[in-house]
């Protein structure tokens, strides 16, 4: 009978054993999992509170220039512009052809925006926070293409995307 109760009390102290070291890393995992699952909350309200709407699109024929509005209708600021994605397909003119071409633009700080790339003109009306896009305001984007829009015209679509996916496309026919 002694045996009995030693075997039976070194099994209760090999299980405590076992349930007491198992119970950090069950902690550890359901803290890993709580975490997550707010930061993804955390992305999901941005994405829900950014609204984003190209208002006009200005370009002009045998010119690698163009300007965007674009309107802020969310609740996000936007000010992240160099994770932004501006995205121009168009007819231009390479070696006297009409070549329907999409361009990735490059973000700069400052205007006038070289070929390939696109810039923050202004911003109207910027009374709260300089150079941040708030609620109801208007950027004015210009960009500049590595090639003219073909002389005889044709369509410019522009796709600008924010830092979290949000994004919107408007065309012109020029």
């Amino acid at each position: 009978m002694g045996l009995s109760v030693v075997i039976s009390g070194a099994i209760v102290l090999f299980s405590m054993f076992f349930v007491m070291s198992a119970f950090p890393v069950i902690a550890e995992n359901t803290f890993n999992v709580s975490q997550g699952s707010a930061e993804i909350s955390d992305i999901e309200s941005q994405i829900i509170r950014t609204n984003i709407d190209i208002s006009s699109i200005t370009a002009t024929v045998s010119s690698q220039s163009i300007s965007v509005d674009l309107d802020n209708l969310g609740n996000r600021k936007l000010w992240d512009y160099d994770n932004f994605d501006f995205i121009v397909t168009y007819d231009a003119q390479i070696t006297g052809q009409k070549v329907r071409t999409t361009e990735y633009l490059e973000f700069v700080d400052s205007c006038p925006a070289a070929s390939g790339q696109w810039c923050v003109q202004n911003i109207s009306p910027d009374d709260v926070d300089p150079s941040i896009l708030n609620s109801d305001e208007t950027a004015t984007l210009d960009a500049d293409l590595s090639n003219n829009v073909h002389p005889d015209g044709g369509l410019v679509i522009v796709t600008i995307a924010t830092s979290n996916g949000v994004n919107t496309t408007s065309s012109v026919t020029v």
